[in-house]
């Protein structure tokens, strides 16, 4: 759509395009008043003076044309500031719309890279919690292994298993696990 077209609808969506046909059709009947008080008064070029046909007539005219117009003209002035405050009142709503939906914009793009970073942050911090996992499971199967070659010591040693020593075989065992594992 071309801007005259866009402007036209705008104007008639508002209610603005009646008070623009108002004012043409005003400006048209004053053009013609005055043409006629324009012919009026070059009939009888001096106001104050009497003409033989009828100058009292002409004043009378001349007068009434003033009292019809000078208001329809005031009416109109005054509904041209009207219109013209309106204007500028949408401009300024325009305006501050635009604003709003950039503040809004910038909100939203603020929102979507805080997300971003909390995201990120818990990805990292899950990839540390899986390599926390691996890292102990690999300590786990270490003091495994490393209990299982303190038990084959052990029943060398003692020529007996650990299920059958009791507890304080297991301690000992347990003891001889951490202290390999603080070793390392």
């Amino acid at each position: 759509m071309k801007p005259a077209e866009i402007l036209g609808m705008i104007e008639e969506a508002s209610g603005t395009r009646m008070f623009e046909e108002r004012k043409e059709k005003a400006v048209k009947t004053m053009a013609k008043k005055d043409k006629k008080v324009e012919e009026i008064a070059s009939v009888c070029p001096k106001r104050d003076t009497l003409c033989v046909c009828g100058s009292l007539v002409l004043r009378l005219c001349v007068q009434l044309l003033r009292e019809e117009v000078d208001p329809q003209l005031e009416k109109l002035r005054e509904e041209k500031r009207t219109y013209l405050a309106y204007q500028k009142t949408i401009s300024e709503l325009e305006r501050l719309t635009r604003l709003v939906k950039a503040y809004e914009w910038s909100l939203a793009v603020e929102k979507a890279k805080k997300t971003a970073e909390e995201v990120k942050h818990r990805q990292n911090h899950e990839a540390e919690r899986k390599r926390e996992v691996v890292k102990f499971g690999e300590e786990l199967r270490g003091m495994e292994k490393d209990v299982k070659e303190t038990e084959k010591k052990r029943d060398k040693v003692s020529g007996f298993r650990a299920c059958d020593g009791g507890a304080f075989l297991n301690i000992i065992l347990l003891d001889l696990a951490i202290g390999t594992r603080q070793r390392r």
